[in-house]
This record gives structure tokens, C-alpha cells and sequence, in this order.
């Protein structure tokens, strides 16, 4: 089962709010890219930046080489809608506080009907912004500066699966693991391994099958080379990271 999602939800990434250089720190840009990035792994691509302004503010920002490299990556899988904007650049946008906010994704979010604002954190987070159009009516634009919050967004609104409980006492289901994001893996041909249908990595080609002995916090995904067909890894149900070093057993198993 895979994801879903074909609505018209839209993420912004806010280069409006970026701190200045003096304010700015590595955890807090590190932070912020990881809720892009999460934005960039759903199946429908839901996540807008205005690439003038953003990359103009991080060369202000003078940011360490390894969050550049980091920020690039996110930001290639993402889509700028400096090209096609839905604000109307003849008018003013402002916020409640008085910042004109014209030509930024602030603005762009005002005109989009399902939005979404990605802040870098701050010590009293905002949870919306209110903007005004040329004296119009305010509209609260959503706020969400931390990655557990948008997780659950996303999760509650069908973008990704809800997460697999690590209290259960049965193995999880693919579409409760990352197994089901059509942009990370795809479903193969191979015959069920221990009953499980069979992935493919997209960025590696590795093989990989959700472990059908273990549940809660032994759940695991086994990973294969797609070479040699033999194990070289495991995965956590839900993250590219390795659960476990693989034990003997598992090192002459072969898919």
C-alpha cells in the first residue's frame, strides 16, 4: 500500500524570518532543513521555496559548507514557484506586525487555499502568521517550526503513514513503514520472504523486506545487495539508519 495523497496542500519554506548572522546557529539551520527535507520524501511533491530570496539570504548568512551541501540536496528535490507565482506582485502583503512581506513566500502562501509555513526556530514560536492583502481581509497562514509537529500534520492528513507503535506486540504492516514512500522505494517482483513482499531501494538498488519474527522495538527492515543477494544491513522501520549490527545469522543469509 502506498501513499495516497492528491490534494492541493502546500508547504513554504520562509526565507522571510531566517535569522541574521549574528543569531543564526548550525542546530537551528540543521533543524529547519530536516523539516524540508521531510517535505521532499512524500510521494506528491508538496513542498515551495522562492529560490531568488532564499539563496540570496543563506549566502548572507555565510553557512558552514556541510549545511549548504545539505540545504542543496533538499532544496533539488523541491519545487520554486518563482517561475509561476500565484501572488499578484501589483499589490501589498503585510503582516499583523507591519512587515511587508511582498514578493516572499509569506505572500505566495496568502493566495494558496491550503498552506503551510516552515519557520526556522525561534525561542517563542509563532503557531500562525496573520497577512493582509492591499487592506483585504487578514488570513492566518499555519506555522510549524518542529519536525515532530509536522510529522503529525502529515501523518493526520494522509501525506505519509502513521507511524508504526513500538509498544505492539505484531510486526508492522508495510504501509506503517517507510517501505510504502514511493519515492524512496519500490515494490518488486521477488517471491515473499518470511510472508513479506519484497522493495527496492531507489537510491541504492538494495533489497529490502520488513522482518516477519520481530515487533516493537526489534522491528526491523533486512537489507540485501542487489548484487550478491546477500544481507548487508538493517534498517529501522521507519528511517535509513541501521537498527542493529548484523549478527552471524544474518550475515549468510541470502534473499
Amino acid at each position: 500500500m502506498t501513499q495516497s495523497y492528491s490534494g492541493t496542500f502546500t508547504a513554504y519554506a520562509n526565507e522571510t524570518f531566517l535569522p541574521n548572522p549574528q543569531q543564526a546557529t548550525k542546530e537551528g539551520f540543521v533543524s529547519w532543513i530536516e523539516c524540508l527535507r521531510k517535505l521532499t520524501e512524500t510521494s506528491t511533491p508538496i513542498l515551495k521555496y522562492c529560490r531568488y530570496r532564499l539563496l540570496q539570504q543563506i549566502d548572507i548568512l555565510h553557512l558552514e559548507k556541510d549545511c549548504k551541501r545539505l540545504l542543496k540536496i533538499v532544496l533539488d528535490k523541491a519545487n520554486s514557484w518563482d517561475s509561476h507565482p500565484l501572488q499578484d506582485y501589483q499589490a501589498t502583503y503585510i503582516t499583523d506586525q507591519g512587515v511587508n512581506v511582498s514578493g516572499s513566500s509569506m505572500a505566495e502562501s496568502y493566495e494558496c487555499s491550503d498552506a503551510l509555513l516552515i519557520d526556522y526556530p525561534q525561542a517563542t514560536p509563532p503557531k500562525t502568521y496573520n497577512i493582509q492583502k492591499d487592506h483585504s481581509e487578514w488570513k492566518s497562514v499555519s506555522v510549524v517550526q518542529d519536525i515532530d509537529q509536522l510529522t503529525s500534520i502529515l501523518i493526520d492528513r494522509g501525506i505519509i503513514p502513521r507511524a508504526y507503535d513500538a509498544n505492539s506486540i505484531i510486526p508492522p504492516r508495510d504501509e506503517e513503514s517507510m517501505l510504502s514512500n514511493t519515492s524512496l522505494f519500490q515494490l518488486t517482483s521477488f517471491p515473499l520472504q518470511q510472508g513479506r513482499k519484497v522493495y527496492q531501494e531507489i537510491s541504492t538498488g538494495n533489497l529490502c523486506y520488513i522482518d516477519n519474527i520481530h515487533y516493537g522495538k526489534a522491528a526491523h527492515i533486512e537489507v540485501f545487495s542487489a548484487t550478491s543477494r546477500k544481507e548487508i544491513d538493517t534498517y529501522c522501520i521507519n528511517r535509513i539508519a541501521q537498527h542493529h549490527e548484523l549478527t552471524d545469522k544474518e550475515k549468510n543469509r541470502s534473499i
